[in-house]
């Protein structure tokens, strides 16, 4: 008779957790930094414990009853974390019998539609991972036989059914990076993964969460063999829950620095932190990357290693993050380029009541996170909102060819809104967002002009006539919250 998981709790407050998160400290480093890239590593990182980010008590239930189900969350927030800290949790022993797998299939992502080097790919990463983690060479032996009579459209269905046969205790799958892989490979995965949905626990996973940016409903599968587009829910529709990893709140933001200042001694001031949470509005990735380079800016003069960190500090170094463009932010110009993105985003900047886009649509945008989750529609953060008119503006910005206004007065102010009009014609051609270019327009000429120590600030995407809430610091001009209105 399988053994039946019994419910436990998740690891006290405070303490972080997963395979990645060593409880070793044999090799802690004496100094901690803000992660921008991988897994949280609490010897190397700043971190909030990824099990009091996730609903665990939650997903405890659901592992326990057996369900198959979804975490999702926009890039660079803490899924691949949030996993292992499961797996580690699961592992541990001290909560019942288990076997927990924390596995990666993106490597499949290269085969794109040929399922049979999608499903060598997966299966040597899965083997691999089976050994590290649990020493055993089974699923490899297994897996070379299942491979060697060339069936791939059966070949993982068979693999976890041995698999989970070969040993009592239930076993629990953690698939990441589902939404990686392309077309005829990512639907046949997800329909041998919940083929055999109804021989568990015995001879197939007793559960298994997939995670990936999107909401598995939100998929949208172009199979080449089918000749159509199919919805990702048809194709794996065992699904009892979509779980949503959670972005910090502002307390953890507060914690979060609070770890920088106890070991360096070198404090964010309140203005600092406020700072940091209205920017980002905890988006992690961007949180971390924000402290990360003010430390660093910090730390290159002698006098000021130390010295309290502020709020400029803050929008003067998020100025620098903007304007290299990281992968984060090319990623999220790479979303831009959807029409289905685009019906979205358009009626933000121009004030339009609704749009011309469907749920689906607006699923497919808010689960990347460049949309806030709750009503009204807005773009997720103000950094975001900056970046998101700078990727629409970005042949102006390198050409500079509707520039020429030397003064940054005169371009941003009612003196220059005729210069402005008159360039339209010629920005809604270059432009897809044609009927948002007022606003994208301004929008830009105010962002090209560029002060650390006193600049126009716009939100990018704001509501129509156009107030840009402003913290040009000049004496005897702008200062916070003024208006420059297209229509004077």
């Amino acid at each position: 008779m399988p053994v039946r998981l019994r419910i436990w709790r998740s690891t006290p407050p405070g303490v972080c957790s997963g395979a990645v998160l060593s409880q070793s400290t044999s090799h802690y480093r004496s100094v901690r930094s803000f992660n921008t890239e991988g897994p949280v590593d609490p010897a190397e990182h700043y971190c909030i414990p990824p099990l009091e980010r996730i609903e665990s008590d939650r997903i405890l239930d659901l592992i326990q009853r057996r369900k198959y189900f979804i975490l999702y969350a926009p890039r660079q927030t803490g899924k691949t974390s949030a996993l292992r800290a499961i797996q580690d949790l699961l592992n541990s022993g001290a909560h019942g019998p288990c076997r927990c797998l924390y596995l990666n299939v993106d490597g499949g992502q290269t085969a794109r539609e040929d399922v049979a080097r999608g499903m060598g790919a997966i299966f040597k990463v899965l083997a691999e991972q089976t050994f590290r983690t649990f020493g055993d060479r089974f699923v490899e032996r297994a897996g070379d036989r299942i491979l060697a009579k060339g069936r791939p459209d059966s070949e993982l269905y068979r693999l976890l059914t041995q698999w989970s046969a070969a040993d009592s205790r239930p076993l629990v799958l953690l698939v990441d990076g589902i939404d990686a892989l392309v077309g005829d490979t990512l639907l046949s995965v997800l329909r041998q993964l919940c083929s055999g949905y109804d021989q568990r626990p015995g001879n197939y996973p007793h559960s298994m969460i997939l995670c990936g940016v999107l909401d598995i409903p939100d998929y949208r599968i172009r199979s080449s063999s089918a000749g159509r587009e199919i919805a990702g829910g048809s194709a794996f529709n065992v699904s009892a829950a979509s779980l949503r990893l959670r972005d910090f709140s502002e307390a953890e933001i507060s914690a979060l620095l609070g770890q920088h200042t106890a070991q360096t001694g070198q404090a964010f001031l309140g203005d600092a932190i406020q700072r940091v949470w209205t920017q980002t509005r905890g988006q992690p990735w961007l949180g971390d990357a924000l402290c990360n380079r003010v430390c660093a800016r910090l730390a290159t003069g002698a006098t000021e290693r130390n010295r309290p960190i502020s709020g400029n500090d803050i929008l003067a170094t998020q100025e620098e993050l903007i304007l290299e463009r990281a992968m984060h932010f090319k990623q999220l110009g790479d979303n831009l380029r959807e029409d289905s993105v685009r019906r979205v985003i358009e009626p933000i900047p121009t004030g339009a009541s609704g749009g011309d886009f469907s749920n689906d649509d607006y699923d497919y945008v808010r689960d990347p996170g460049l949309i806030a989750p709750d009503p009204p529609l807005r773009i997720a953060n103000p950094i975001y909102g900056e970046v998101v008119p700078r990727e629409f503006t970005c042949a102006p910005q390198h050409s500079r060819k509707y520039g020429g206004c030397s003064g940054l007065w005169a371009s941003a102010s009612c003196c220059g809104v005729a210069w402005h009009r008159r360039s339209m014609e010629d920005w809604t051609r270059v432009r897809p967002m044609s009927t948002a270019a007022p606003q994208t327009r301004v929008t830009w000429s105010c962002s090209t002009a560029t002060s650390t120590s006193g600049r126009i600030r716009c939100s990018g995407l704001t509501r129509p006539s156009t107030a840009f809430p402003s913290t040009y610091r000049e004496t005897n001009r702008w200062t916070g919250g003024s208006e420059c209105c297209l229509s004077c």
